[in-house]
């Protein structure tokens, strides 16, 4: 496999639409006055829904009713007051008022895409290039701004020096080379498997997200191998990855987003942008034995406030690294790598089945028919499934043979009887009780009669308490 660029991060803010000449005065917090200007709830809501359909895959027109049946995460991030979730892209807003402050209005609605939901932009049937979607997207809602966008190449060759490790050897004074960098902030990373303690991801940070830029160096093969497995690996004949990645925030995005737009090739871009972040500073052995080579670079004149060119002596293989001539082809066309069946269930058990249980025993416990709350589950879940998923099922189909989690009848069957269900909860409850007690002094057969009701009447009138006597007391658990 060929050294790639991939776009891997994206993040777009809309304001909403106000009216300058209508507003009112308030007072912050701080009693500083300020101005709330008007704003039409009516506007902003056909924004948020534009925002949905234009980035929707899935082919549905969404309305007030339809969106009720995209995931909306209970906690929003970055300040806004909600989230809509469509595949891998999240989409936040701020709470729609008649009168908002302007600095909410700039917040407006966010649109944030993770590698994935870029891959499942890719993978979609109307796709044809990023310069192209991307152009429409701005045409459609022209006030979008980009704040964040990560261009990431990727180098499927061992490039030793320039390893995360490599550069951490550099910074180190290794070699008697020197890294030079617009962003003074570095940083070295290493991720440990808590089971084995082993080393199962490293990167290599130059500038951090308060910076214009952020450059990442990790090893993508410990990741991948430790997130997949092997598998992908080895069927694509992948040996070493090495992933470049910048990250490009505020003013420096939009400038981004503009020249892709305007036709330039992100790989260029990326390029651009290395040779004005950094550069290896040639050691004396690499200048005494041939081993190095002049190039103009791009660094940041305080006096001038503005990039000039340079010419720098540095080692070969950092010439060889930032030649134009070996500038990585932008891909759009890489899906990521299927989850083997195994990897799976495991994700499943640890991420979902926590959540799915406790909202099963609630529905129970409510009197609700488990039959027609898994109906629903599986018809809201059926309504979700993307043409891509259909390669998902196929890869399982072959690995669900050797799985750990195959039953002997082939067949995932419920054991446990309502009334099961309802003793175990109420032991758990038991041991939850007993988990709370004060610095052990009370033992475990104090506990041993538990009301559930009177538990659960107990907690939302007075929340969860460690108190023996006033749980005794008010019936929760009975006298010996």
């Amino acid at each position: 496999m060929q050294a790639r660029t991939v776009l891997d991060w994206l993040r777009f803010t809309i304001p909403y639409e106000y009216d300058k000449n209508d507003s009112i005065p308030y007072l912050s917090n701080n009693n500083n006055p300020l101005r709330a200007y008007h704003v039409k709830t009516e506007s902003a809501q056909s924004l948020l829904y534009a925002v949905i359909n234009a980035l929707s895959m899935d082919g549905v027109n969404y309305t007030d009713s339809s969106i009720q049946g995209l995931a909306n995460l209970s906690k929003a991030s970055l300040g806004y007051d909600g989230t809509w979730v469509i595949c891998h892209v999240r989409v936040m807003y701020k709470e729609m008022k008649e009168y908002m402050p302007l600095s909410q209005i700039k917040m407006g609605v966010c649109v944030e895409i993770s590698s994935h939901g870029l891959r499942d932009i890719e993978n979609s049937k109307d796709f044809t290039t990023w310069n192209a979607w991307l152009k429409n997207f701005k045409d459609t809602f022209p006030n979008a701004q980009c704040t964040r966008i990560d261009l990431a190449s990727d180098f499927f060759k061992d490039l030793h020096h320039l390893t995360p490790r490599g550069l951490r050897d550099i910074a180190l004074g290794k070699g008697h080379r020197k890294i030079v960098s617009l962003p003074r902030y570095h940083n070295y990373i290493e991720r440990i498997d808590s089971k084995t303690q082993q080393v199962v991801g490293s990167c290599y940070y130059i500038g951090d997200r308060r910076n214009s830029y952020m450059l990442r160096a990790y090893n993508k093969y410990e990741e991948r191998l430790f997130a997949h497995g092997d598998s992908w690996l080895k069927h694509n004949k992948i040996k070493n990855w090495t992933r470049y990645e910048i990250q490009c925030n505020k003013k420096t995005a939009s400038h981004v987003i503009g020249l892709l737009v305007n036709g330039v090739s992100a790989a260029q871009i990326w390029l651009d942008l290395i040779r004005k972040l950094m550069y290896i500073e040639a050691s004396p052995s690499d200048k005494k034995h041939g081993r190095s080579q002049f190039i103009e670079v791009q660094v940041y004149s305080v006096k001038k406030r503005d990039f000039i060119k340079k010419v720098v002596e540095v080692p070969y293989w950092w010439a060889e690294f930032v030649d134009f001539d070996n500038i990585p082809k932008f891909d759009y066309t890489g899906k990521t790598p299927h989850w083997t069946y195994d990897r799976h269930m495991n994700w499943i058990g640890k991420a979902v089945l926590p959540s799915f249980i406790k909202d099963l025993i609630a529905v129970i416990y409510e009197g609700g028919d488990p039959d027609t709350y898994f109906n629903h589950i599986i018809n809201q879940g059926m309504s979700k499934l993307q043409p891509k998923d259909v390669d998902d099922i196929v890869n399982y189909l072959k690995s669900i043979k050797v799985s750990k989690f195959k039953k002997n009848n082939n067949q995932f069957t419920f054991t446990k009887t309502i009334t099961q269900i309802s003793d175990r909860v109420t032991g758990m409850i038991g041991q939850r009780l007993y988990d709370m007690r004060n610095d052990g002094k009370f033992d475990k057969e104090s506990l041993h009669q538990i009301q559930l009701q009177n538990y659960i009447d107990f907690v939302n009138e007075y929340g969860i308490a460690n108190d023996i006597a006033k749980l005794r007391a008010n019936g929760v658990i009975g006298d010996k």
